[in-house]
């Protein structure tokens, strides 16, 4: 899982414990806690060999905890920000923004994560990094389903190597 999610379990792990203190309402409310972290960093998501790939990012983390029209229980995430991805190097470099949005039932234990993750274009070599769509996970990280192509996920870095050498 790449580093700049860290907040994202401690936003689950603080929406559960809420959760578990509050009594469950018959019906929608207002959330019951929102709250917005700037979040940035630097993160090595390849290695290519003779250099690595490093993603410098910066962005806007919202976590919202809140109960729905049936009164279950979620956690609405929304991260959105820029990526820098470079080489080891510092000889390439290219910003892509990133925008996705996970919602997690947390009385079914499920996560559902839609949006961009990745998706870097290099000049002369078009899309070479793309990590886009939908992920369902249960708690403990199975995927339950997906959609779109998720190199990121799949460890997939062979043309964003070549298109960066």
């Amino acid at each position: 899982m790449n580093a700049r999610f860290s907040s994202i379990t401690l936003g689950i792990l603080f929406g559960v414990l809420l959760l578990q203190l509050s009594s469950k309402p018959a019906a929608a409310q207002s959330p019951i806690v929102t709250f917005v972290e700037h979040r940035e960093g630097s993160v090595q998501i390849a290695d290519c060999g003779t250099f690595q790939i490093i993603d410098d990012f910066a962005g806007n983390l919202t976590v919202t905890v809140f109960f729905d029209n049936d009164g279950e229980s979620r956690l609405d995430i929304d991260f959105q920000g820029i990526d820098s991805i470079r080489t080891s190097s510092g000889e390439s470099s290219y910003t892509s923004p990133f925008h996705n949005k996970i919602l997690v039932d947390l009385d079914a234990a499920l996560g559902n994560a839609v949006g961009v993750n990745f998706a870097v274009t290099v000049p002369g070599y078009g899309a070479v990094f793309m990590d886009v769509g939908r992920l369902v996970v249960d708690e403990e990280r199975n995927l339950q389903f997906r959609a779109g192509p998720h190199q990121a996920v799949d460890a997939d870095y062979a043309r964003l190597c070549e298109a960066l050498k």
